[in-house]
């Protein structure tokens, strides 16, 4: 797997490819997360991951899936409401860029 974008947190390490796929670190490898496509991920939040799509659509990954999630199955994105080009997450909150930089 190429990354482009990686983002390490308390959700653990987490990456979007070349081609825009979505991976997690899982015993020792990269696993390919289902369904995912983003460009840019985050996984700085308290257990759970954020990251935006190329059409800027904003997406959450709760903690109860991060935490869950053996390499198996889809996993359920759930998208946000706005329109940003990137999006973290932290300890003292969410900050966003959107299109207008």
């Amino acid at each position: 797997m190429k990354g482009k974008h990686v983002s390490v947190g308390p959700a653990g390490l987490w990456s979007v490819s070349v081609t825009s796929l979505v991976f997690k670190w899982l015993g020792g490898r990269w696993i390919r997360v289902q369904p995912g496509s983003l460009i840019q991920i985050d996984a700085g939040g308290d257990k759970f991951v954020v990251g935006v799509n190329a059409a800027n659509s904003i997406f959450c990954l709760n903690r109860g899936p991060v935490l869950q999630y053996a390499g198996q199955g889809n996993i359920p994105w759930i998208p946000v409401v706005g329109s940003l080009k990137y999006y973290s997450c932290g300890p003292f909150g969410y900050w966003g860029v959107n299109r207008m930089d």
